[in-house]
């Protein structure tokens, strides 16, 4: 297995200040026209490295959201983050910093999906790991902000993660299937 994972990774050295990747045009709120004030060309160039994970090896790496009233938090050596853009396609949901010379574990999705397929307890634990981070981005917001510890570990059971692909139906009002029957928030994207 380390063989096979060491064959996936590459370092990354990121320097004091530096941004690693920054948070998609369409998830900030700084002009309100959904896109941030940025252009299109803007965009593609923040979704370079769209399905990319990094593992914090040694430095601290600040992730900040101007969506859902804004978040902050820092991570430190063995904290993962970019994981919804690797194994969801999303886009960059903050804008990771780091806070000090910093060194990465890189894992692209290319490269490591054949892996990730072969290993279901691998698969299963990116799945929870997204799980819990999403609910921590969600925290801040005005939904989940008067939830109490113990009711919003609670709900962190209920939940599960969906990614749509521009254009897919998330609902159907046409449908009465068992689907239209749950609640969903939108942690990234817009839908009409």
């Amino acid at each position: 297995f380390t063989d096979r994972l060491l064959s996936v990774v590459s370092i990354k050295m990121v320097a004091k200040g530096e941004n690693i990747f920054e948070q998609a045009p369409s998830m900030t709120s700084d002009s309100g026209d959904g896109k941030g004030g940025r252009t299109v060309s803007g965009m593609a160039a923040s979704w370079s490295e769209l399905n990319t994970m990094y593992i914090v090896s040694d430095g601290k790496v600040r992730l900040r959201s101007t969506q859902a009233g804004g978040w902050e938090m820092t991570l430190k050596r063995t904290d993962i983050f970019g994981i919804h853009g690797f194994l969801f396609g999303t886009p960059r949901l903050a804008t990771a910093t780091a806070m000090k010379p910093t060194v990465l574990l890189k894992f692209e999705m290319a490269n490591c999906r054949k892996l990730i397929e072969s290993l279901a307890p691998l698969q299963r634990a990116l799945d929870d790991r997204a799980k819990e981070l999403s609910l921590r981005y969600l925290r801040p917001s005005r939904l989940l902000r008067s939830v109490n510890d113990s009711s919003f570990k609670m709900l962190a059971t209920l939940f599960h993660i969906e990614s749509h692909r521009a254009g897919s139906t998330i609902l159907d009002a046409t449908s009465s299937s068992q689907k239209n029957k749950t609640f969903s928030v939108l942690a990234a994207g817009t839908a009409l």
